[in-house]
């Protein structure tokens, strides 16, 4: 645009030639000019057209590698979060406020993924169309920016399916010391409301078998017992000392509970057996008393009378 003043003069000049009538072609000069102008016209649309176009592309080059520097800050900032705050476990109430607090941040991230595909379609056209060359920093800034996401993305994904498995074994935890815990009280209700030990042989013996079914209900309990401190274990692995504190507490309950009513199944046990062994005994010796005693009869019933002189008797 600097030769307008050049264009300027030679219209004014060539005016003032058509108005003194000088020049040996007044029809020639008019249409030079004519064509002067209408050249001039065109390259000062065209150069005002490439000069919108260039700035368009420009400010859509600058708020493309805005949007990617505000979304590298963002990446930044959670993934500095993330490593600042270990992956922690617990008791159902504290895990789950864990996993709450995590699934905003997952849902964060879903909501910056639409602007994040905006962002790289965007790059791919300007370098299809040659807007943006390759190799420049735009296209350099979009490799660290996938990069990024992809680290971080990957990241979230893992903490949450973490809290998720920390969950789901707390609520486990939790679930299997209730029902645990409940049933040995009621094994040790139904315990204390059976009958003493009967010195009939064949009720004790009954009572026996009983006691076998028993025992077998309380070995059982060893299993869920197990299944309980190893979970319990699992959990401490990641859980903060007030958690492990609870959960060593609950497990040790457990494992109290469990001894106790080993105890008393065994005292039992031990007491139906001498029961038994006692009627047993007994058993044995009035069947051999009472077949004494038959054959003492039998042996009275063959004898003669009783004489009745001196010397018979």
């Amino acid at each position: 645009m600097s030769h307008i003043r050049t264009i300027e003069s030679l219209n004014r000049a060539g005016r003032d030639l058509l108005e003194t009538g000088s020049g040996d072609s007044p029809h020639g000069l008019q249409s030079r000019l004519e064509q002067l102008n209408e050249s001039w016209e065109f390259v000062r649309c065209e150069t005002e057209r490439r000069q919108l176009e260039l700035e368009n592309r420009l400010s859509q080059v600058q708020d493309v590698t805005m949007e990617i520097q505000d979304l590298l800050q963002w990446l930044e900032n959670t993934d500095l979060r993330l490593s600042s705050c270990k992956t922690m476990w617990g008791m159902p109430d504290s895990a789950t406020e864990r996993l709450s607090a995590h699934l905003e941040l997952c849902n964060e991230m879903e909501s910056k993924l639409h602007t994040y595909t905006d962002v790289k379609n965007a790059v791919h056209r300007m370098l299809e169309s040659s807007d943006v060359v390759r190799g420049s920093s735009t296209e350099h800034s979009l490799s660290i920016l996938e990069q990024k996401w992809a680290s971080v993305y990957n990241k979230v994904q893992d903490r949450k399916a973490k809290l998720t498995e920390g969950l789901g074994l707390a609520k486990e935890f939790h679930s299997s010391v209730q029902d645990l815990l409940t049933r040995m009280s009621r094994c040790e209700e139904s315990i204390g409301l059976l009958p003493a030990p009967s010195f009939v042989l064949d009720t004790v013996c009954t009572q026996l078998q009983d006691h076998r079914t028993l025992v077998n209900e309380v070995n059982s309990y060893c299993e869920k017992k197990t299944t309980v401190e190893n979970t319990g274990c699992r959990l401490t692995e990641l859980s903060r000392k007030e958690d492990c504190d609870v959960i060593h507490n609950l497990v040790m309950t457990v494992q109290d509970r469990y001894k106790k009513l080993q105890q008393r199944t065994s005292e039992r046990g031990r007491m139906l057996e001498e029961v038994k062994k006692n009627a047993r005994q007994f058993n044995e010796s009035w069947r051999l008393l009472v077949d004494w005693m038959t054959e003492v009869e039998t042996t009275l019933d063959t004898h003669k009378e009783i004489a009745v002189t001196h010397e018979e008797i």
